[in-house]
């Protein structure tokens, strides 16, 4: 799976350039907080988290894996599009978009392995730099995994490097 995964990551990178894509490396620190509606519980995660970002004009595409406080790991996908997007005069940019996440807990400790899908909106201020950008984010969403529906929110303190910058 992973060699497939880095086959896919460096024919984007071949292209990239000619197609207006861009492609970061990112490293997130989430703060999750998911309310059960099934079950009626909260929790809360602190999370460490990396990947990869692929963008396309407005949209994009994550993949990456996490580590939790009680070393909990997973991977996911996590892709959407830029809804609105606007520049301040002291070059801050505040995004809107909306989200799709598909979550994968492998087995692990006493679990066995389940996907997550979720679904949402995540308002997203960002600080560009020359060699980056940092972003907070506030991402709201539906939560589904076998019968449960969940509220989930986080919290992401975000840094992204661009590994090959898009023209447009």
């Amino acid at each position: 799976m992973k060699g497939i995964l880095y086959v896919i990551i460096l024919c984007s990178a071949q292209f990239a350039h000619a197609q207006k894509m861009g492609i970061d490396l990112f490293i997130r620190l989430p703060q999750v907080v998911n309310y059960n509606f099934t079950k009626p519980t909260i929790s809360y995660a602190p999370l460490i988290s990396t990947g990869l970002t692929l963008r396309y004009k407005k949209a994009f595409v994550d993949v990456g894996s996490f580590i939790g406080n009680t070393n909990v790991v997973g991977h996911y996908s996590y892709f959407g599009s830029a809804l609105y997007n606007r520049q301040s005069p002291d070059n801050w940019l505040f995004v809107t978009n909306w989200f799709g996440e598909a979550t994968y807990f492998p087995a692990q400790q006493d679990k066995k392995s389940y996907w997550v899908q979720t679904v949402g909106i995540s308002p997203v201020l960002v600080r560009p730099f020359h060699f980056g950008a940092f972003a907070i984010a506030l991402t709201i969403g539906a939560a589904f995994y076998d019968d449960t529906l969940s509220l989930n929110s986080r919290i992401i303190f975000n840094y992204s490097l661009p590994i090959i910058k898009s023209k447009s």
